[in-house]
Formats: C-alpha cells, structure tokens, sequence
C-alpha cells in the first residue's frame, strides 16, 4: 500500500517529458555519468544538460550520445557535443518493443549521433572513473581467456554489461526462461557476503567492522554493475538483514522488500509500471515470504520454489512479453544451483588470472564448461519441449481473475489444517492458475489488422474460430521486419499458425518479413498450412517459398481469376491475374473477402490500368478497401473508385518514404468518393473489428473510430 501511494504522489507531482519527432542539429553541453563500450561505438550518457541550439530539456533529463570511436573520456568530464539529434522510436504494432517508453522512463530525453567532442573541463570523477576501469579490465580478462561468445555472456552475469550480449544467446535464455540468470540480482550480492564473509573470518577484523567492510564492498558492487532494479533491492535487503543482526533486532523479509520497494520508487516512481521491478520484487516475495509459509503448511515438495515463483510471476511475464515457458520450472531446477558455481568460478578466475596462469585457465575452463551446459539444456528443451509453453498478451481482467484465484487459494490454506487436503488445494491452486492463463474469452468478431511495416505491405486477419489468414508481409526500409515487428506481433496474438498466406507478389516489400521469419525459424515457431501464389508466367521452381514446402510450409497452391479460397466463414474471390501478365506489380493477386454482409478488397500494387480491366469483372460496393501500391498516384483511379464505392480505405506506407506515399492525387480521389482513409504512418497499425458494424482501432493514437 505505502509503495502505491508514493507512486502515486510522486508521479503526480512530476510531470514526464516527452520528446517526440526530434530530427534536426544540436549543440549540448553537459557531464559525462556514464560510458558505455561497445564493439565499434562508444555510448555516453551526459546529465546537467544545457542546450545550446536544438529541443530543450528538463534539468533532470539525460541525453544519450554516440560515438563511432573511443575519444578516452573520462565519468565526470564536462563535454560539448555537436551532432544530429533524433527522438527515441515508439512502438506502432501490438508486441512491439516500445523504445521511447523505456528510455524516457530511464530519464533520457532523445539522443545524439556525434564525433564532434570539444572537452570544457578535463577535472572527473576518480572513483566512478576507477570502477568503470575496473569493470573494463574484468571485462577484458574475460574476453582473454574465454571465447567471444562466452566472454560476453560472462560479462553480463558479472559486470551488468548486457549490451554486450549477442541477441542469439539473449533470446536464447529469454525464450528459455532463464533470463534472470543474465541480471545482477539477489544471487550475485549475496555470493560477494558469502565470500566478504569467509574472507573477513580469517582476517583479525572485529565482528562489526567486517560487516561494514560488507556493505562498503556491496555499494561499490552495485555502482560497478550500474545498480539495477534487482541490484538495488538485493542490497538494501542484504544492508538491513546486517543492520538487524546488529542490533538484535529480528528480520522480517516482508518489512525488507517493501523498505526496498520504496526506496527505488522515490528514485524513479515509473519503475512500478517496469517488468524489471514487478519480477524482482514478485519472485523474491515468492522465495521468502510465500514458499516457506506453503512448505511450512504442507510439509510437500509440491511447494517447491521454483514452481511458486513461476506462479507469481507468470501474468507479469505474458503482459510483458506474451510468451512463457512452461518448462522452464525444470530448466531453473538444473542452472539455479549452478548459477553460484558460475558467478564464484568468474570473480576467482579475475582474482587469480594474474597471480597464477594455470589458475586463470583452470577457471576459464570451468565457466566455458558450465555455459556449454546451459547452452546444451537450452537446446535441449527447445528440441523437445518448445510446444509447452503459453504465448498470447495476457488481458487486465484475466489478471484480475488470476490474482483473486491465487489470494483465494492462499487464504484457504491458512484455515485448513489437514495435510493431504492442503497438498491437494496447492495442486488445485496451480491447475487453476493454469486455466486462467490458457483461457480465451470467446470473440464473436473478425479482426483484421494492417500491421504497420514502415514501406511495404502486411495484414492479418484473425476469425471468429482462431484461425489466422496473412496477406503479404515484407518491407523495402525496415530491415530485420521478423525480428522486431512480425514475430512479436504473432506472438501478442498467440499465433503460431498460420492457416492461408496470400503473397500478392514476389517483391521484397511484399515478401521479405515472411522470408525472414521462415530462416529464423529453426524452431518451428510459425507454421503455414497454404501458401496462396498469383498464377503468373514466372517458372514456379524459382519462387523462394519452394524450399520450405512440406516443412514449415504445408503446401503452396496457384491462384489466378475465378478461384476461391475459403476459410470458416470467409470467402476469397480472385478477380487478378487474369491472364500471363508480364509486369510483376500488375501481377498481383487481387481479391475480395467476403464474410457475412461485410466486403473487403485487397488490391497488391496494380496500376490504375489493370483496375480499369477489372470494371467488368467487379460489380459490387466494398467496405474496406486495401489501397494498391501505398497510395501511389499511379493506382486507385477515379472509375475504379466510382465503381467500388469503399467506406473505408486502409494504406500501408512508410513515415517520410522516398516515394512520396500516399500521392496528394490519390488521397483527393479517395476523399471525393467520401472515404474514411487511415495510413499506417499516422495511425500505426490498424486494427478493424468486424461484427455488425466496423470499428477500428488506431495502435499509435490509442483511439478507436
């Protein structure tokens, strides 16, 4: 209750910048508190801003820099920085990382891209400077004595430098369950008091001075690995279970975590809408506070930590990352207790690399081995246990529901006293945690969503029996589309099917997110039952799909005009190609979704010509029209439009495309036959419900129309 209030009253009584659309020249100056190196780029964060020329900031607003080189700066060297400015990205599809809200959450207000440093003042800061010296040496005997992959991994573990993380093993460990073994967290401070304390027990130091000596060391710890939210928490949990001891006083981990949970929230009141604050303090309430009052009432290993902790923590998981493993209760069984093995064999290795040789390997060999062991685990479980797993964004009702389940069940073992009875409540307990998860509230209405892909085109149309039907999904200026866009938003869906992908054509801005995903996708994450091609006089053998038929493709089939598809109660009739068209754009598979009263047209990138063929073949009104070619000038003519007569008309088109999508020409048609147009560049994705009227949801604006 104390930590809602002080959120509450603590962000009401600081307003949060926003920066947005930031695209122009500044000069700053300010003090470097922070450096970061990464290979080929040096990130430096600078506070006590002032601003010379560009957008002006609050005085408690941070600006991140980057550099293409290390100019040897120095924490706490006062800079002037001359460069290109640009706001962070705000997440425009469901799913989608939203990189704005986390670095303004953090304080940084947008960042700037320079080589242009003039240093004002050569005076720094020499303990922040002597620790960031130290994690670079630490670093670098690793990268000495372990492989590059593992050296990271390790350095992360130790340091906190997760940037140095490749995104392969990051994912990875995420995908697994195990990405907490990856944050400096309760384990890493409580291995430093466990081994400051064997040392201090040999040492002629009084009882109270080696505890002070522990608190001094865990401060400088936590400085050197950047103190993040589970660092700090540990620490102050770790200071007052000293304190208390003492003073004589008893330790109550509840009172701690809350102490804890205060303090960080009078920082920075945001961290309480943050997954790295919810999971810290969810899974340390769970270890300390709920497993042993459910041992203590059961006497039964059913209440092992592990299983609790994925209890508690399961809702926050899928709100925040749509994908949980439930197998990873086994997997944390088997690198939890190694973890310790790990980190200790880590810091001995930095300890004893320099006094002895053989040591320094002997530890390197120990941690290389332990990280092949997780390595192989991972595997492992992804090979044959991949499909246990829920994915799907989690609702604030079914939250609700899980939570009043799991107090209800929580309150019922306070009163009960028999322990077979209480063994079977737990067991009850979890399987109805279980159902909540699994659960989906019946939707009696189809969902059709253009996915914001920057230049390019991708929809999905979800029915009302869960079935899932693409068209097209590639970009000509996003790269790594899959990665960042399309995988996430599959995995916000739940969607790890999909039933008929209609390709329009084979350009890369149709294409290439469904290629991507399909390299990727060593796992079988995403399966496709059709692969719906245009008929065209291209060879078949040298359409790209070809090589993942019968694999993660089930089959690919030809559409040409005339054919129909039909999925539960939807409806495809194809109106285009009509005969071998040689042009790729003209090509294009056009055809009308028909399901129950509502109509829908999706065009690919045909000219204005091929639209005035159709005329004879197209003899009915549409509701919705999919704009051909993203707007361009040369489509969507004003006899197609007369003729098709679209309510609404969706196009798909990337912000400050070099194209000069959607055409002025083209949005004056559509608005002379009285459409309502929505760009994916102003609205971000677009989300249409289709029951007995349409209703369509904005991702970017929040708003629904």
């Amino acid at each position: 209750m104390q930590i809602i209030v002080i959120s509450f009253l603590r962000i009401t009584g600081d307003n949060i910048s926003v920066y947005e659309n930031i695209d122009e020249n500044v000069s700053v100056k300010g003090k470097i508190t922070d450096i970061q190196l990464k290979p080929g780029q040096t990130v430096l964060t600078l506070s006590d801003i002032i601003v010379d020329t560009g957008p002006p900031v609050k005085s408690s607003d941070k600006l991140s820099v980057y550099l293409s080189e290390n100019k040897h700066l120095k924490i706490g060297m006062i800079i002037q920085v001359k460069g290109s400015a640009s706001s962070y990205n705000h997440a425009t599809n469901p799913g989608e990382f939203d990189t704005a809200s986390y670095y303004h959450n953090k304080g940084f207000a947008y960042m700037i891209f320079s080589d242009n440093i003039l240093i004002l003042n050569n005076n720094y800061n020499h303990f922040k400077q002597f620790l960031f010296n130290l994690s670079e040496k630490i670093k670098n005997t690793y990268y000495e004595y372990l492989p590059e992959d593992k050296a990271s991994i390790v350095s992360g573990i130790v340091l906190g430098k997760r940037y140095l993380i490749s995104e392969e093993d990051s994912t990875m460990y995420s995908r697994n369950g195990i990405m907490h073994l990856l944050a400096v967290s309760g384990m890493h401070v409580s291995t430093i008091s466990v081994l400051i304390i064997w040392f201090m027990s040999r040492m002629p130091v009084s009882y109270v001075k080696a505890r002070v000596i522990i608190i001094i060391f865990l401060i400088m710890y936590g400085c050197l690995t950047g103190f993040g939210v589970s660092c700090i928490r540990a620490v102050i949990m770790i200071v007052l279970s000293i304190f208390a001891n003492l003073t004589g006083r008893p330790y109550d981990p509840l009172n701690a975590i809350s102490f804890a949970g205060i303090v960080i929230l009078l920082i920075n009141p945001i961290y309480l809408f943050e997954a790295s604050f919810l999971l810290s303090f969810s899974a340390v309430t769970a270890v300390t506070v709920v497993t042993p009052y459910i041992k203590e009432k059961t006497e039964s290993l059913l209440a092992l930590s592990n299983i609790i902790v994925l209890l508690i923590t399961a809702p926050i998981i899928l709100y925040f990352y749509n994908d949980l493993a439930l197998y990873s209760v086994f997997i944390n069984l088997i690198v939890i207790p190694i973890m310790s093995v790990l980190f200790l064999t880590a810091i001995l290795l930095v300890l004893f690399c320099n006094l002895f040789s053989f040591a320094g390997v002997f530890f390197a060999g120990t941690v290389n081995y332990v990280l092949d062991f997780y390595e192989h685990i991972c595997t492992f479980f992804d090979k044959y246990f991949y499909d246990i797993r829920i994915t799907g964004h989690i609702s604030h009702n079914a939250i609700y529901i899980y939570c009043i389940v799991l107090i209800c069940m929580l309150t019922l073992l306070h009163y009960l006293k028999k322990k077979v009875v209480l063994r079977v409540v737990c067991l009850g307990m979890c399987i109805m945690c279980l159902l909540v998860l699994l659960h989906k509230s019946e939707d009696n209405n189809v969902h059709i969503t253009m996915i914001d892909v920057g230049q390019g085109d991708g929809l999905c149309i979800e029915t009302i029996n869960d079935k899932c039907i693409m068209f097209d999904c590639g970009s000509s200026d996003e790269s790594n589309l899959a990665k960042y866009t399309l995988e996430p938003f599959l995995r916000y869906k739940g969607i790890r099917h999909i039933d008929v992908w209609f390709v329009s054509h084979l350009d890369t801005d149709h294409i290439s997110g469904i290629i991507e995903v399909l390299e990727r996708n060593k796992l079988n994450f995403l399966t496709v039952g059709t692969l719906v091609l245009p008929e065209t006089s291209e060879d078949r053998t040298d359409n790209p799909f070809e090589r993942y038929e019968g694999k993660l493709i089930n089959k690919i089939v030809y559409m040409s005009k005339g054919d129909i598809i039909s999925c539960d109660e939807l409806r495809f009739t194809c109106y285009n190609p009509s005969s071998k068209v040689v042009d790729v754009n003209d090509s294009s598979l056009v055809f009308g979704m028909n399901y129950k009263d509502f109509d829908m047209l999706f065009t690919g990138d045909i000219s204005s010509e091929v639209e005035r063929n159709l005329l004879g073949t197209i003899d009915r009104h549409f509701d919705v029209l999919k704009v051909a070619h993203h707007g361009s000038k040369n489509s969507t003519c004003d006899e197609f439009l007369e003729r098709i007569k679209p309510k609404i008309a969706l196009i798909s088109a990337g912000k400050d495309n070099s194209y000069g999508h959607p055409a002025e020409e083209t949005l004056k048609r559509l608005k002379d036959v009285e459409s309502r147009v929505f760009t994916t560049q102003k609205y971000g994705a677009l989300t249409l419900d289709i029951d007995s009227k349409i209703v369509i949801h904005a991702f970017l604006k929040g708003s629904s129309y």
